[in-house]
């Protein structure tokens, strides 16, 4: 079950990871916007939802692994947060700073 929080931020991922691809050719290397050879060769837009996928699937996993690495830092957030409900931008940079980040 996704929030509604979740649920926007998944589709606005979504909807960047499109744009990367489609209109900025950050789909691999030699970087070639989908959109503009689709225009001039009527073909790549084929390969975009694999391509946008891959895309995602590789911020995934780079963001389980941050967590994974900062697994202490996300749990001392979590209860900090749980006390207070919400951090404004100094509280969260004393947090950090108290951290060691």
């Amino acid at each position: 079950n996704l929030t509604a929080g979740a649920s926007g931020d998944l589709s606005q991922a979504a909807e960047l990871a499109g744009a990367m691809v489609l209109d900025l050719g950050m789909a691999g290397s030699p970087a070639v916007s989908l959109r503009a050879l689709s225009r001039c060769a009527g073909s790549g837009g084929q390969e975009a939802p694999s391509l946008i996928r891959r895309l995602l699937e590789d911020c995934y996993q780079a963001a389980r692994l941050v967590l994974k690495e900062r697994s202490q830092l996300v749990l001392a957030l979590s209860e900090r947060l749980l006390e207070a409900e919400s951090l404004a931008g100094p509280e969260l940079e004393a947090f950090f700073e108290a951290a060691a980040v």
